[in-house]
């Protein structure tokens, strides 16, 4: 990809990392031994994107490596998430769901995507028949409903809609192509993979009941629900939701919660102890103080006050702190919300119901090419949505310890009211998100994330009418500063570094034998290095497990990872300098 990666020497781990391999006889070889990491903090004077961070993969397996930048699914997404592509108030992001050929005309459904912990996605999803390919598939499949004879003409399916759906937020799949049922066993949407030690598998569902066949032999159409749920097939109760259109900021509405078994004759019972409250466009939590929430009665009644007005959206859930749901989550309602009694309507489609831009980008084998497939966009209306920028993570805040994100108004609208920037542990999808930063007219903001753990950042944005939509920025991995009080260093070999580029605007420089240790949770430890100008060799020790890596030099003094190959429990690093002399930039664990 054009890319330069520095050589490095790999030693193994263990107690006697005698025998190296090296990693510096070709680029090919180097690629081999360097880790990308998706999104990271960068540094350097001027330049908002810099090379990648380096690690140390310490596998015997290098066939098992992570591509560099730029190749795979992920490094797509952190490509395209760099693109300024409008979205009417839904951000989108272009990720490998190409479009080939489709004959039977596209239908808007409403797809669901309802993880483990949480909702992944909940909005409607303009889509039809195509190939498509999983993130681990070496070719793209047909899934037109063609598939396995299911149907005598292409047209939509329950899998390219989620698929079309999952990329307006970035997000693909992957799965196991089986000959027999020419279907795509279906193992991972988004983030969220299937555990055989759990039993969690996904199972998917049209307008309420489980299909008999796989996704791409069922077709869809105009109006119909797609659900896809995770541990699907534990019996566990799914909830539905009902309830009028509209209602009264500060009066309590009334709602309706059922609950069915997925199977075609069972009617809808009422449910009791669910949990209804506010979220975004895409079904995900609301920002705080958005609705006051009410539970669900033996009658499946139950009251929940607004307080705030325009467009707004309910659902239902019924889980006991971060513990397993007890029931899979209900559909979302949009419900306007008026000042008054008799207040004018809310202006324009509720946010959710507006198809996400769905931007195709072609991912099929060479030579054919595919047509691309227009944006699906809504007419001008009174009240027109403003359309933004996907956001991103830019550089300038690192000097004082801040990680930036910045986007871009494309078309004002009816214009923005007001943002928040909230954050969470990208390790814990039950956690809730912590409001960052908060703007009306500004663009950008700089936040001060957590030390040593890796954040996911999310945008939330809402329009003067009241209609919110957000946007995942990415996760960014933010390292304990070298000079903080927990890491503790040797009282020699040890001085301190101005550098403007460096987090905090400093660093540790090391030269051999100065060490420093630090108490870490579970995990993969890394430590960031800098402004190593010849080759140095780094040991770190946590446990049993003992690596030893060689740094080269670099001109560049760009910051580079180095990160132990396997994770280790809870406990404290040690960090050597074995030679050379290196600068320590932070730690972290991911």
């Amino acid at each position: 990809m054009g890319g330069h990666y520095p050589k490095i020497v790999r030693r193994e781990a263990g107690e006697n990392p005698a025998r190296a391999r090296h990693c510096d006889r070709d680029t090919a070889a180097t690629a081999l031994c360097v880790r990308a990491q998706g999104s990271h903090w960068f540094f350097g004077a001027g330049k908002a994107w810099q090379q990648p961070l380096e690690s140390q993969e310490t596998s015997r397996d290098l066939s098992t490596h992570q591509q560099p930048p730029g190749i795979g699914a992920r490094g797509i997404l952190f490509t395209l998430r760099r693109t300024a592509l409008a979205a009417t108030m839904f951000f989108s992001a272009a990720l490998g769901c190409a479009a080939t050929g489709a004959v039977a005309a596209p239908a808007t459904v409403s797809v669901r995507v309802e993880g483990a912990q949480s909702t992944i996605f909940d909005h409607v999803v303009t889509t039809d028949g195509h190939a498509i390919r999983a993130t681990s598939d070496a070719v793209s499949r047909t899934c037109d409903g063609t598939n396995n004879g299911a149907n005598p003409t292409p047209g939509p399916t329950a899998t390219t809609a989620t698929v079309d759906g999952l990329s307006t937020i970035g997000k693909t799949f992957d799965g196991k192509w089986t000959t027999g049922t020419d279907d795509y066993y279906l193992r991972q949407w988004a983030d969220e993979r299937e555990s055989d030690s759990r039993g969690f598998y996904w199972g998917v569902l049209v307008n309420g009941v489980f299909t008999p066949t796989g996704g791409c032999q069922v077709r869809v159409a105009a109006g119909d629900e797609v659900l896809w749920v995770m541990d699907a097939f534990s019996s566990r109760p799914l909830l539905w939701l009902a309830g009028p259109a509209e209602a009264v900021v500060g009066t309590p509405l009334s709602v309706q919660v059922t609950s069915t078994d997925g199977k075609a004759q069972t009617a809808k019972q009422p449910y009791a102890g669910a949990t209804v409250d506010a979220v975004d466009a895409l079904g995900r939590p609301a920002p705080a103080g958005t609705a006051t929430p009410g539970a669900s009665a033996g009658n499946g009644a139950a009251s929940v006050t607004f307080t705030q007005t325009g467009w707004q959206r309910l659902k239902a859930r019924h889980q006991v702190g971060a513990a397993h749901p007890l029931a899979v989550a209900s559909n979302s309602i949009d419900v306007c919300v008026k000042a008054t009694v008799g207040a004018a309507p809310c202006q324009g489609p509720a946010p959710s119901q507006v198809p996400g831009l769905v931007v195709v980008q072609p991912k099929v084998d060479p030579p054919t090419v595919s047509p691309t497939v227009p944006p699906v966009t809504q007419a001008p209306a009174q009240g027109a949505a403003p359309q933004l920028t996907a956001p991103q993570f830019t550089a300038g805040g690192a000097a004082k310890g801040l990680v930036g994100v910045s986007w871009a108004v494309t078309a004002p609208g009816v214009g923005v009211r007001d943002w928040t920037l909230a954050s969470r542990p990208a390790a814990d999808s039950a956690a809730p998100f912590v409001t960052r930063a908060t703007g009306t007219a500004t663009t950008a903001a700089q936040l001060r994330l957590p030390a040593g753990v890796r954040s996911l950042v999310r945008l939330s944005v809402v329009d003067t009418l009241g209609r919110a939509a957000t946007a995942d920025v990415g996760s960014m991995l933010v390292p304990i500063d070298d000079r903080s009080a927990r890491v503790k260093k040797s009282r020699r070999g040890w001085s301190v570094l101005a550098d403007a580029g460096a987090w905090n605007a400093g660093l540790a420089r090391g030269r051999r034998g100065a060490t420093l240790s630090i108490k870490l949770s579970a995990g993969r430890p890394v430590v960031f290095v800098r402004g190593v100008t010849r080759s140095a060799r780094l040991e770190l020790r946590s446990g049993k497990r003992r690596e030893v890596y060689r740094i080269t030099g670099s001109k560049t003094r760009a910051t580079r990872q180095v990160q132990l190959s396997k994770a280790v429990a809870r406990g404290t690093l040690r960090v050597r300098v074995l030679s050379g002399t290196v600068g320590i930039d932070g730690v972290a664990v991911d």
